[in-house]
């Protein structure tokens, strides 16, 4: 079977819906905080298009009340379950109970900060016993790239889904984000970015995962998003500092309602 006919395939076997989901990491400040929650309160939903922002941990209830025409996600989840002596950690328990729908798990920046599978696994198990969606995160920094090995260490990344893979039916989402096109205005190609997008959805079809939306993330903006959104393989985007700023996100999420 060509590449082609592989793709064709993996699409057809795809839902229609499509997200576009922002991820405010440690912004926005006050007073842009509030510019920026005053315009999400007017969005209204736009097809086939499902709308998702991550708030620091401070903003995460307070977002969560703002318009239930976009859903909320926690950056990040404890590996620790219920309440109890756990200093700064937040469980999953308590994200469910303030409305959050689903977390990030995985996120380059989170790895980078030594965040590795065996901790992952146990986020991982924490968010699906809370009931809440993951959105799992992969990439490949650019040396992994420019040695050829973006693929093994993506396949890496996925191995903590395949120990759960029936409680993941109908709750996953996977962002390819390659980690050298996060915050430096370097875009992957759209093609680099399909295969890698087919080569993930053949995995997770391998190990019996079907309809999982694939997430395109790296220095996604406006200019960029609509030949994003035209690739049939990126079945939405996860987006970093042009969420920040509620134009420029209503501009993506356009893309895609319109691709």
């Amino acid at each position: 079977m060509t590449t082609s006919q592989q793709s064709a395939d993996l699409i057809s076997r795809q839902s229609g819906q499509r997200w576009v989901i922002g991820n405010w990491k440690m912004s926005p400040a006050y007073a842009a905080r509030n510019t920026l929650l005053d315009a999400m309160r007017s969005y209204h939903a736009q097809g086939e298009v499902k709308v998702a922002v991550a708030p620091t941990s401070l903003h995460v209830a307070q977002v969560a009340l703002i318009n239930d025409q976009v859903s909320v996600l926690a950056q990040d989840i404890s590996q620790f379950a219920g309440t109890g002596a756990h200093t700064g950690e937040i469980s999953g328990e308590l994200l469910t109970e303030i409305g959050v729908m689903g977390v990030l798990i995985g996120h380059s920046e989170r790895r980078q900060m030594g965040e590795d599978n065996a901790l992952l696994s146990l986020k991982l198990q924490q968010a699906l016993a809370s009931g809440l969606n993951v959105v799992w995160c992969v990439g490949e920094t650019l040396d992994q790239r420019e040695a050829g090995q973006a693929m093994r260490v993506v396949e890496q990344q996925l191995i903590p889904l395949w120990s759960q893979v029936k409680a993941l039916q109908g709750k996953l989402w996977v962002a390819y984000e390659p980690v050298w096109a996060i915050g430096t205005g370097r875009t992957a190609q759209v093609r680099d970015a399909q295969q890698m997008h087919l080569h993930i959805q053949q995995l997770l079809m391998t190990h019996e995962l079907s309809d999982v939306p694939v997430l395109y993330g790296g220095s996604v903006k406006p200019d960029n998003a609509a030949a994003l959104a035209a690739a049939p393989e990126i079945n939405g985007v996860l987006v970093g500092g042009a969420s920040l700023e509620w134009a420029s996100f209503q501009a993506i999420i356009d893309a895609f309602a319109n691709a």
